[in-house]
């Protein structure tokens, strides 16, 4: 990635993480969505479908379900079931699995050279405008 030009480093303006930019989301103002942790922790940068630790949207993601669709939270744990032969609760599935499935995800990126190169130290973070007033 460039981040530098005519010798300025660039990067510093660019409201990214991970390489992805940010969505017009109020997470500054920590009223709006998602949380304020949610990109700097998620797999995928600042996608606004694939948010951590936002435990709902790690199983829509990892399910490959469309978040904002209409179908209400107990149809999906009943769909879940079925198509797995799994008898899981909406608990069990928020509380356990999905954070089992972002601690499998983040392990995997760090497996993941040389293709892809992830510092935790480093980019799992926001943006340093984000810390501007």
């Amino acid at each position: 990635m460039i981040s530098k030009m005519k010798g300025i480093d660039v990067l510093k303006y660019a409201v990214q993480v991970k390489g992805v930019g940010v969505g017009a989301h109020g997470i500054r103002s920590r009223k709006d969505y998602p949380d304020l942790h949610a990109y700097a922790s998620s797999v995928q940068g600042a996608d606004h479908t694939s948010v951590a630790p936002e435990k709902d949207a790690v199983f829509f993601d990892s399910a490959v379900i469309y978040r904002f669709n209409e179908v209400d939270w107990d149809t999906m744990i009943a769909l879940l079931n079925a198509v797995t032969q799994w008898n899981t609760t909406s608990k069990e599935l928020l509380d356990k699995i999905s954070t089992r499935v972002l601690t499998l995800q983040r392990i995997l990126l760090l497996l993941g050279e040389p293709v892809v190169f992830w510092d935790s130290r480093i980019h799992d973070d926001n943006p340093p405008r984000f810390y501007e007033p």
